[in-house]
């Protein structure tokens, strides 16, 4: 089962290529989807392309969301938002400007600076402020807890030192 809708679109594969839009071509085999204006899905196995100018190529389940965006590693590499790529495997790049080559990892950009994380197993959040208990951070990181825990926490002009066993942030 191919199956087509649009101007210029291309449905190649085995086991339900599907495609929607202008200018898509969806060519991997078993459930290939391109849908929107200019992708391509040529992964096997759940590639899906979605959007503008986005490309899912890789196997096992690779999904590319949004404007200019690539999904080029394996098994669920997940690109979203506008100029990223996840070319490692199960590798997530979303926001925008950042590429994420490293196995496993997970990129966050949140400016337009392109930036790419290599590093195998890691988390990174780039290009703005962070906050975890609160919508509105003011830092880097900042953090909002309404209860209490052992541990200090020392910021200062040259940098931040954290102390304790199971340290937690409080309000102050």
């Amino acid at each position: 089962g191919k199956t087509r809708f649009g101007n210029q679109t291309r449905a190649r594969g085995t086991s339900g290529a599907t495609i929607v839009g202008s200018r898509t071509t969806a060519s991997g085999n078993s459930g290939a989807t391109s849908i929107g204006s200019r992708t391509t899905a040529t992964g096997n196995h759940g590639a899906t392309s979605l959007r503008s100018q986005t490309t899912a190529s890789g196997d096992g389940g690779a999904t590319s969301l949004g404007s200019e965006t690539t999904a080029s590693g394996n098994w669920g590499a997940t690109s979203l938002g506008s100029f990223t790529t996840a070319s490692g495997t199960t590798s997530i790049a979303m926001g925008q400007a950042i590429n994420v080559s490293g196995t496993n990892s997970v990129g966050i950009g949140l400016d337009t600076t392109a930036r790419t994380l290599t590093q195998n197993n890691t988390m990174a959040i780039m290009g703005g402020n962070v906050g975890i208990g609160t919508i509105s951070p003011t830092a880097n990181l900042q953090v909002a807890q309404g209860t209490s825990g052992a541990g200090t926490i020392t910021v200062t002009a040259t940098g931040t030192t954290v102390t304790g066993t199971g340290t937690q942030f409080t309000n102050t």
